[in-house]
């Protein structure tokens, strides 16, 4: 593991903690991860047969779905629902970065 991708899933297991949705990583064979409800406590579930980068990947889409659609009644699988959390995902990794490297800039003007 990388020092960014420590960070990166590090960042991400505290947001899902924040919304109080449990992140496990389970032997998931037909997809690489999902949302799922039982007994009223939400849980984000990954494929541990993905690779690290596509467990950070999965965990940011998924995310990105409870964010852009926990209000929204559509079916899951919907490709509109599928492209925004795409790219929700891909945007709340950048905003990782973004804010990592600019405490690291800060930091380094000390």
């Amino acid at each position: 593991m990388t020092a960014r991708q420590e960070r990166q899933w590090a960042a991400l297991l505290k947001e899902f903690s924040s919304r109080q949705i449990e992140l496990r990583c389970v032997p998931l064979h037909l997809s690489r991860g999902g949302l799922a409800c039982h007994k009223g406590k939400w849980f984000c579930l990954i494929s541990d047969f993905s690779s690290l980068r596509e467990m950070i990947e999965t965990a940011a889409h998924e995310l990105a779905h409870w964010d852009l659609h926990q209000q929204d009644p559509r079916e899951t699988g919907d490709p509109s629902l599928e492209l925004e959390a795409e790219e929700g995902g891909k945007a709340i990794l950048s905003m990782m970065e973004r804010s990592y490297g600019d405490i690291l800039a800060d930091s380094l003007r000390w």
